[in-house]
């Protein structure tokens, strides 16, 4: 530990480093406790000259690594190399390790073996993960990635940043996400019995209450669900109002407007017997006064209005994406009374879960309420 080519003659710190480790052949790194000389404060004086294989009369004092060489010397600069450094975490490592042990032998030494070979210095020490871990935490991702998707697509239709197909498409994702977020979260609380292991247990239980209570509202306000495949609905299936002002409105990319042959009646009269002509006793002038207020009560932007010719043409737009649906309504003159014929139709889609029939009705309603239908 002194250097025998000091020009002071032996007289030299111990160790000048801040630092310094010493090799032990069974762990690789010895505690202080193995140490005869780890630091002095200052300088060590012999009278004698230092030659090979000198030592002291006794046993230096040791400083504790942790306690001693870093706190003490918190306000210099302290330079540690790699190799210094990966000694370091070793020993932290093999501390730690051994203070695990001590607390599992407290608290009952039955299932603590003391094992008299070496320690793998390299390795930490795992535990078992609690069990609902891993699906707890995939249930909070999914339902964090759902509600971006629902919020993106809410907030894009909304606004007009996005168009109708694609905020839809966005807050389509959100749902089987959400369901799927609902499922692993009561999987993992299952597993964990409500405490959600290693996760967040307020993040699972959010996740699973909010699908929950999402889907619920989503399935309780679709007008429905299981409605045909079909995007056109009439009061008179067989002469159908036709479209004439909204025509140019529509677009090349939108379904025509045209009433089509290809099942479109058979299916409404199936789904939806109700829908019929409403009839009227009062004279057309009133008739279309009156159809031509309620439209406007229901928020639909009036394109065209012929009195003479007795067709409303008007444009209902959805809150939420921005769907745009086009409805005509029809007076036809009968005896003193007006049969009123109403159509709807959807700009884009095959489907429209029950939309169409539902805008009818609304309308229908309405007028009948004000005329006493």
């Amino acid at each position: 530990m002194l250097n025998g080519n000091d020009p002071s003659v032996g007289k030299t710190s111990a160790i000048p480093r801040i630092i310094d480790l010493v090799y032990d052949r069974r762990i690789d790194i010895a505690g202080p406790q193995k140490i005869r000389v780890q630091r002095m404060g200052g300088p060590l004086t012999i009278d004698r000259g230092a030659s090979r294989g000198q030592s002291l009369t006794q046993d230096l004092p040791t400083e504790d690594l942790w306690r001693t060489d870093i706190p003490a010397l918190s306000s210099k600069d302290i330079v540690i190399n790699l190799f210094q450094f990966k000694q370091i975490d070793q020993v932290r490592k093999y501390r730690v390790h051994f203070k695990a042990v001590l607390m599992s032998a407290q608290r009952d030494p039955t299932k603590v073996r003391i094992d008299n070979g070496d320690y793998p210095m390299n390795d930490t020490p795992t535990t078992k993960r609690p069990r609902g871990t891993r699906w707890c935490k995939t249930a909070i991702v999914l339902a964090i990635i759902a509600g971006i998707a629902m919020i993106i697509g809410l907030g894009g239709g909304v606004t007009g940043a996005l168009g109708p197909m694609p905020a839809f498409g966005a807050f389509g994702i959100g749902l089987p996400l959400f369901v799927l977020a609902i499922l692993t979260s009561l999987i993992g609380l299952a597993l964990s019995k409500g405490t959600a292991g290693d996760a967040s247990t307020r993040g699972t239980w959010a996740a699973f209450g909010i699908g929950v209570i999402l889907m619920g509202t989503i399935l309780s306000q679709a007008p429905s669900m299981g409605g045909p495949g079909i995007h056109d609905i009439s009061t008179d299936v067989k002469n159908p109002p036709l479209f004439v002002a909204v025509v140019a409105l529509r677009g090349a990319s939108s379904n025509p407007a045209e009433y089509l042959d290809d099942g479109t009646a058979e299916q409404q009269l199936e789904a939806y017997p109700d829908i019929q002509t409403l009839i009227v006793e009062r004279p057309t002038d009133q008739v279309f006064d009156a159809a031509e207020d309620a439209a406007r009560a229901l928020g639909w932007e009036i394109v065209a209005a012929n009195r003479d010719s007795g067709r409303i043409e008007a444009t209902d737009t959805t809150f939420w994406f921005g769907f745009k649906d086009d409805v005509v309504i029809r007076l036809t003159p009968r005896g003193s009374g007006t049969n009123v014929d109403i159509r709807s139709k959807s700009r884009v889609g095959r489907g429209d879960m029950g939309a169409n029939a539902a805008r009818i009705r609304r309308f229908l309603q309405n007028l009948s309420d004000v005329m006493g239908a």
